[in-house]
Protein backbone atom coordinates (compact mmCIF):
# COMPACT_ATOMS: atom_id res chain seq x y z
CA UNK A 1 0.00 0.00 0.00
CA UNK A 2 1.08 3.28 -1.37
CA UNK A 3 1.43 5.99 1.55
CA UNK A 4 0.96 9.63 0.68
CA UNK A 5 2.20 12.66 3.18
CA UNK A 6 -0.64 14.67 3.99
CA UNK A 7 -1.08 17.91 6.14
CA UNK A 8 -3.16 16.35 8.50
CA UNK A 9 -2.12 12.59 8.93
CA UNK A 10 -5.24 11.82 11.18
CA UNK A 11 -7.77 12.09 7.91
CA UNK A 12 -9.29 9.48 6.62
CA UNK A 13 -11.41 9.21 3.47
CA UNK A 14 -14.97 8.16 4.01
CA UNK A 15 -14.03 5.37 0.49
CA UNK A 16 -10.48 4.29 -0.44
CA UNK A 17 -10.38 1.62 -3.34
CA UNK A 18 -8.23 0.47 -5.63
CA UNK A 19 -9.06 3.23 -8.59
CA UNK A 20 -10.72 5.78 -6.35
CA UNK A 21 -11.05 8.14 -3.44
CA UNK A 22 -14.17 9.63 -2.57
CA UNK A 23 -15.46 11.46 0.31
CA UNK A 24 -18.97 12.36 1.23
CA UNK A 25 -20.39 15.78 2.58
CA UNK A 26 -23.47 16.33 3.92
CA UNK A 27 -23.69 20.19 3.98
CA UNK A 28 -25.08 22.88 2.70
CA UNK A 29 -22.74 24.74 1.46
CA UNK A 30 -18.22 23.48 0.67
CA UNK A 31 -16.62 26.66 0.32
CA UNK A 32 -12.85 27.77 -0.55
CA UNK A 33 -11.91 28.62 3.38
CA UNK A 34 -12.90 26.08 5.58
CA UNK A 35 -12.09 22.73 7.28
CA UNK A 36 -13.92 20.92 4.32
CA UNK A 37 -11.56 22.46 2.00
CA UNK A 38 -8.39 21.71 3.54
CA UNK A 39 -9.53 18.20 4.14
CA UNK A 40 -10.42 17.59 0.23
CA UNK A 41 -7.23 19.30 -1.03
CA UNK A 42 -5.44 16.82 1.53
CA UNK A 43 -7.73 13.88 -0.33
CA UNK A 44 -6.50 15.63 -3.45
CA UNK A 45 -2.78 15.59 -3.08
CA UNK A 46 -3.34 11.91 -1.97
CA UNK A 47 -5.45 11.00 -5.36
CA UNK A 48 -3.10 12.63 -7.62
CA UNK A 49 0.14 10.64 -5.87
CA UNK A 50 -1.71 7.59 -6.13
CA UNK A 51 -2.85 7.91 -9.91
CA UNK A 52 -6.69 8.11 -8.80
CA UNK A 53 -9.83 10.28 -9.03
CA UNK A 54 -11.28 12.03 -6.41
CA UNK A 55 -15.12 11.95 -6.12
CA UNK A 56 -16.68 14.14 -3.63
CA UNK A 57 -20.41 13.31 -3.18
CA UNK A 58 -22.90 16.13 -1.75
CA UNK A 59 -26.57 16.96 -1.32
CA UNK A 60 -28.32 17.58 -4.66
CA UNK A 61 -28.23 21.54 -3.19
CA UNK A 62 -25.16 21.96 -1.63
CA UNK A 63 -23.48 24.94 -3.06
CA UNK A 64 -19.80 24.38 -4.09
CA UNK A 65 -17.13 26.82 -4.76
CA UNK A 66 -15.46 26.95 -8.46
CA UNK A 67 -12.08 26.55 -6.62
CA UNK A 68 -13.44 23.65 -4.66
CA UNK A 69 -14.79 22.17 -7.66
CA UNK A 70 -11.67 22.56 -9.28
CA UNK A 71 -9.39 21.02 -7.01
CA UNK A 72 -11.68 18.15 -7.00
CA UNK A 73 -11.44 18.02 -11.08
CA UNK A 74 -7.63 18.17 -11.32
CA UNK A 75 -7.50 14.35 -9.85
CA UNK A 76 -9.83 13.06 -12.71
CA UNK A 77 -12.76 13.05 -10.50
CA UNK A 78 -15.87 15.18 -10.08
CA UNK A 79 -18.39 16.81 -7.50
CA UNK A 80 -20.97 14.59 -7.45
CA UNK A 81 -24.35 15.76 -6.23
CA UNK A 82 -25.97 12.62 -4.91
CA UNK A 83 -28.17 12.66 -1.70
CA UNK A 84 -31.60 14.17 -1.61
CA UNK A 85 -33.17 16.15 0.48
CA UNK A 86 -37.05 16.05 1.68
CA UNK A 87 -39.14 18.21 0.39
CA UNK A 88 -36.15 19.63 -2.33
CA UNK A 89 -37.38 19.96 -6.04
CA UNK A 90 -35.18 20.07 -8.93
CA UNK A 91 -36.13 23.09 -10.68
CA UNK A 92 -34.81 21.06 -14.18
CA UNK A 93 -37.94 18.49 -12.98
CA UNK A 94 -40.26 21.00 -13.27
CA UNK A 95 -39.18 22.45 -17.00
CA UNK A 96 -38.52 19.09 -17.85
CA UNK A 97 -42.27 18.54 -17.22
CA UNK A 98 -43.81 21.83 -18.84
CA UNK A 99 -41.73 20.85 -22.17
CA UNK A 100 -43.53 17.50 -22.18
CA UNK A 101 -46.53 19.03 -21.72
CA UNK A 102 -45.96 21.85 -24.24
CA UNK A 103 -44.88 18.90 -26.62
CA UNK A 104 -48.19 16.41 -26.14
CA UNK A 105 -50.09 19.73 -26.36
CA UNK A 106 -48.66 20.40 -29.62
CA UNK A 107 -48.78 17.39 -31.25
CA UNK A 108 -52.71 17.01 -29.99
CA UNK A 109 -53.26 20.13 -31.84
CA UNK A 110 -51.51 18.82 -35.09
CA UNK A 111 -53.54 16.05 -34.78
CA UNK A 112 -56.88 17.67 -34.16
CA UNK A 113 -55.87 20.15 -36.59
CA UNK A 114 -55.39 18.08 -39.90
CA UNK A 115 -58.92 16.52 -39.01
CA UNK A 116 -60.32 19.24 -39.82
CA UNK A 117 -58.63 19.79 -42.91
CA UNK A 118 -59.82 16.38 -44.23
CA UNK A 119 -63.37 15.81 -45.77
CA UNK A 120 -65.67 15.00 -43.65
CA UNK A 121 -67.08 11.95 -45.33
CA UNK A 122 -65.14 9.77 -48.35
CA UNK A 123 -67.99 9.29 -50.90
CA UNK A 124 -67.91 6.13 -52.87
CA UNK A 125 -70.04 4.91 -55.86
CA UNK A 126 -71.27 1.61 -57.54
CA UNK A 127 -69.20 0.69 -60.79
CA UNK A 128 -69.55 -1.86 -63.23
CA UNK A 129 -69.65 -5.43 -61.64
CA UNK A 130 -67.18 -7.46 -62.88
CA UNK A 131 -68.38 -9.90 -65.61
CA UNK A 132 -68.23 -13.88 -63.67
CA UNK A 133 -67.67 -12.19 -60.15
CA UNK A 134 -69.94 -11.81 -57.59
CA UNK A 135 -67.76 -8.62 -56.01
CA UNK A 136 -68.97 -5.14 -56.81
CA UNK A 137 -66.10 -2.33 -57.64
CA UNK A 138 -66.09 0.78 -55.94
CA UNK A 139 -64.43 4.29 -56.46
CA UNK A 140 -63.99 6.99 -54.56
CA UNK A 141 -65.09 10.83 -55.68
Amino acid sequence: MASVQMAAPYRRPDFFGKGFIAEAKNTQGLFYEGREFEQIRDYAIAARALGVPLYVYTRVNTSVDRQFEGIVASTGGAVVRYFSVPNWSDPMDSLARNGLLLSVGGLLLLIGGSALTRPSAIRWTRQKRCAGCKISLFKSL
